[in-house]
């Protein structure tokens, strides 16, 4: 990794545009890509396995899970675990599906992470252990506010 990560923004700075770019961009290889499960992820995913493709990187799909737990009297926070953990389940199932979706999104896909939290402390958290390079999100998650709490 050389450097801080790179935040983009795939709709200021087309996918087909990006190959005059390739001898900046070429250690751009690890791409994290949050995802909301919204229709805008299943673009965002197709286009960040383009410029994947173009970097010859690799992707890492991250949804952050951001499920208030009510406050329950004791015996009963088995219902809550039992809640989180069906979330949890489909959550999984979407993700997949929509990464199966596409065959270039399931070729370059290395690693789904379903994490419990905050997105801005999901992503850092992610952004560490993976050693990302560039983090991909739709407009929707990516105002400036919100990456300014990830540096």
């Amino acid at each position: 990794m050389t450097g801080a990560p790179t935040y983009g923004y795939l709709r200021t700075v087309p996918v087909s545009d990006l190959h005059t770019l390739t001898d900046s961009l070429m250690y751009l290889q690890r791409i994290l890509v949050p995802i909301d499960l919204s229709e805008d992820s299943q673009h965002l995913l197709e286009e960040a396995a383009q410029l994947a493709q173009l970097l010859d990187g690799r992707m890492i799909v991250l949804h952050a899970l951001q499920v208030p737990v009510p406050h329950l009297p004791m015996g009963k926070t088995g219902m809550v675990t039992s809640l989180l953990q069906a979330i949890e389940r489909q959550a999984q199932e979407q993700i997949q599906a929509m990464i199966a979706a596409n065959p270039l999104v399931a070729s370059l896909t290395d690693e789904v992470l379903i994490k419990k939290g905050l997105a801005t402390d999901c992503i850092r958290a992610a952004m560490r252990r993976y050693e990302v390079d560039w983090v991909l999100m739709g407009e929707q998650v990516a105002d400036y506010s919100f990456i300014r709490t990830l540096g």
